[in-house]
């Protein structure tokens, strides 16, 4: 009896760290894979229509057609949705930072004619957002990976993570031209998490022991 009851102790220790990995190990894998897929998509684009400078330049008014030519063919049948509430989110900002604190980007396809989006879902349920023009930039190249669509957290560095189109490189993480300082800084318990895919790559796709998750 003994000797069950240090077993169960054991156990009730190890177990939330070993969930805790397993959690980590999986969003890791899965980031890749969006990576993965979003990056081959761009590159058989590139390799179709030349190098990204020279395809038709994307504006609020041809956001769709932009992703008909230069995407959807090269993505295995992206499940596409048009509003927060058809992409399954109940509301129209549903991400936070790594700090907690709540995040201005929002799911939609078109507002004030300033925010322009291409928003669907992957096969397997990774959803992603092409963004075009926002209140940050008129020419946004980010793109939004969430690993598990509404679900919680919806916070940037744990299911939530940037990426960006950029000519001659293709798709790279988001913050790749940072300094690694920066990186750190903005991949933290105090910064946004929107260099997060970059500290991964940086890491080698691991979560070292000062990744926010």
């Amino acid at each position: 009896m003994i000797t069950l009851g240090i077993i169960g102790v054991v156990a009730a220790l190890t177990m939330p760290s070993l969930i805790g990995n397993y959690k980590k190990q999986q969003s890791v894998e899965q980031v890749k894979k969006a990576y993965s897929v979003l990056a081959q998509a761009f590159n058989h684009a590139v390799a179709e229509y030349g190098d990204s400078s020279e395809w038709d330049t994307v504006t609020p008014s041809n956001v769709y057609s932009y992703f008909d030519t230069y995407w959807k063919p090269y993505i295995q049948a992206p499940n596409r949705c048009y509003t927060y509430k058809e992409c399954g989110y109940n509301v129209l900002t549903p991400f936070f930072r790594s700090n907690k604190t709540k995040d201005g980007y929002n799911i939609s396809p078109n507002a004030g004619g300033k925010d322009s989006r291409v928003m669907f879902y992957l096969n397997d349920g990774t959803f992603v957002m092409i963004i075009v023009g926002s209140g940050y930039s008129a020419d946004d190249r980010r793109i939004l990976v969430d690993l598990n669509g509404p679900k919680l957290p919806n916070r940037f560095g744990n299911d939530v993570f940037f990426f960006l189109r950029v000519n001659g490189k293709g798709i790279v993480p988001y913050g790749y031209d940072q300094t690694e300082a920066a990186i750190n800084a903005d991949c933290s318990l105090r910064g946004n998490g929107y260099m997060c895919a970059a500290k991964l790559m940086q890491s080698g796709w691991k979560m070292e022991n000062d990744y926010p998750f």
